[in-house]
Order: structure tokens, then C-alpha cells, then sequence
């Protein structure tokens, strides 16, 4: 069942989100240049599928934050994971469906406007393009701070809306860039801790274990995170760990105590508050306000 945030979505927006946030202008008639139709952040659900036989009616650029899709496009399947970027256009053909039985977050824009494909080609982009970025912890920023335009008056949303997704460009392009290059080591490291808690954030409660799955010390650990992520180790961990516990008590019906037991809480209390400082209400008011949503 979906749960959204906000106003009434396009027709576009898939059904299949648990969550998500959108940032949708007023729109003006299609002219030159580019134009934002909108973008969004969304939990999607585990049998989240999206088929364009017919392509799609403008441009988009999605990035993979956490879980994986298989993408189906040209007769190829790929697999996309976190730090996977895809563009598509009106006459890109494609299936893309949930991988992983993992929370998946992806964030996306699209725009159109008579310049955009030339738009697209200033970064080694068109549709179908398929790429892996080396930092997506700076995308997801940028794209936190598009879909927050949702809140500001109109006109200054728009402008500043058009320079966050020149920024996501430029971004995209230059880390894909980077990864041209062979990696360093602490680079190669930053992924592989970043790849653990992707696949074992339900089991590792604490850094401790993480190190230790990581074969690194701590110490080690913490000056990594501080080098390539604008978040500790621990805030990264346990805002995967919030994030499937949402989930779960939207989708499966388990209560607060429940969920605090499968992620490993023996106190119910200390997991409520640790929930509540990742999402800013406790588990109870969590599920009350999405079921206010929903009706």
C-alpha cells in the first residue's frame, strides 16, 4: 500500500512506494531551455516494478541511495545498486523492478525543454546511460536539498531548483570521472564498509562489529567515514537500521516491540528513542501519521 508525503502526485509518480517526498513546480508552457517538472525521495516496496514500453514523456535522472533494481533495457539486465545512476528519455524502453528484499531508496528528477538532450550531452549523459558514482552520499545531499524546494514559495524555489540539479550534473559527472581512475586503497575500504551495512545492517548493531566484519580497527573505521562521508559510521549504520524498521511497521503489521527484538533492541524503550531521533516521533506516532496520511 502506498504512503506519500504532500499534495496529490502526477499520474507518473509509481504506486508502489511506502514512503516518499516530492517537489513538483507550477509548471509554465514548454519553451527553450530546461525545465523541472519535479523530483522526489522514495521508499519503494518490495515488489516495486516500473514497465515504459512507450519510453517516457520527458527526461529523468534517478540515483539508487540504498537496496538494489534489475533493469531490464536493450535486451541486457544490469543490476543497479546504491551509487547507480540512470537517465532515461521519451524514447528510452525499459523494465525496472526491486532486487532486494532490503528497504530500497532512490531519488530522481526529471525535466524537459527544447535543450535538454544538449543539456544531457555537457555530462556524457543520454537515455539509457547507465553509471556508478564513487560518492553518492554527496548526490544524496543535493537531492535532499531539491525535493526540501517543496517548501518555499514558488519563486524562489525555481531558481534555486535549477542551480541544485546543474549541481547534481556537475557532481555526477566529475565522481563518475574520478572512478576512471584506479582507486585508493582507503577509497576501496570507504566501499566495502559502505557495501557491509548495505547487506548486514540488520545483524551489525554496533561499530564494534562492523570493524571487526571489516577486518579494520575502530579508530580506522571512524577516520575512513570522516574522509569520504559527511556522517559517522554510527549515524550511517542506524539510519539504515530506522529506516527497515519503518518500514516494517508500515508494512508488516509488527508492533514497535517486535521490531526492536529483530534489530537486536532488548530495551523497547531505548529503541523508541533511537527511533524517534532519526525520524522525529516515536514508532507509535510514526505509523499514526502515516495512517493519517493515507486516508
Amino acid at each position: 500500500m502506498k504512503r506519500q508525503l504532500g499534495k496529490k502526485l502526477p499520474p507518473f509518480v509509481s504506486r508502489q512506494v511506502i514512503v516518499g517526498s516530492y517537489y513538483f513546480p507550477k509548471q509554465e508552457p514548454a519553451g527553450e531551455g530546461v525545465q523541472i517538472i519535479g523530483a522526489g525521495r522514495e521508499d519503494c516496496a518490495r515488489n516495486y516494478r516500473v514497465y515504459r514500453e512507450r519510453g517516457f514523456e520527458m527526461c529523468a535522472f534517478e540515483l539508487v541511495e540504498s537496496g538494489e533494481f534489475l533493469l531490464k533495457i536493450n535486451g541486457q539486465k544490469r543490476v543497479l545498486g546504491p551509487g547507480s545512476i540512470f537517465v532515461y528519455t521519451e524514447d528510452t524502453v525499459y523494465e525496472m523492478l526491486a532486487l532486494s528484499g532490503d528497504p530500497i531508496r532512490k531519488y530522481f528528477t526529471c525535466f524537459r525543454g527544447s535543450e535538454v538532450l544538449e543539456y544531457l550531452r555537457q555530462f556524457d549523459l543520454r537515455g539509457g546511460t547507465i553509471k556508478r558514482v564513487s560518492r553518492p552520499q554527496l548526490l544524496v545531499g543535493l537531492f535532499d536539498q531539491l525535493v526540501e524546494c517543496a517548501n518555499l514559495p514558488d519563486d524562489t524555489a525555481k531558481p534555486l531548483s535549477r542551480d541544485i540539479l546543474n549541481l547534481i550534473m556537475r557532481r555526477s559527472y566529475t565522481d563518475n570521472y574520478l572512478m576512471q581512475e584506479p582507486m585508493r586503497q582507503s577509497e576501496q575500504t570507504y566501499q566495502k564498509i559502505c557495501h557491509v551495512i548495505s547487506h548486514h545492517y540488520i545483524q551489525i548493531s554496533n561499530i564494534a562489529q562492523l570493524a571487526e566484519i571489516c577486518g579494520i580497527s575502530t579508530a580506522y573505521l571512524s577516520r575512513i567515514f570522516k574522509k569520504f562521508a559527511n556522517q559517522t559510521p554510527l549515524q550511517y549504520l542506524t539510519k539504515r537500521r530506522m529506516n527497515y524498521a519503518a518500514q516494517t511497521l508500515l508494512e508488516s503489521g509488527m508492533d514497535a516491540k517486535q521490531v526492536a527484538i529483530m534489530l537486536g533492541y532488548d530495551d523497547v524503550f531505548h529503541f523508541s528513542r533511537v527511533f524517534k531521533r532519526v525520524h522525529g516521533v516515536s514508532p507509535r506516532n510514526y505509523v499514526l501519521a502515516k495512517d493519517a496520511e493515507e486516508s
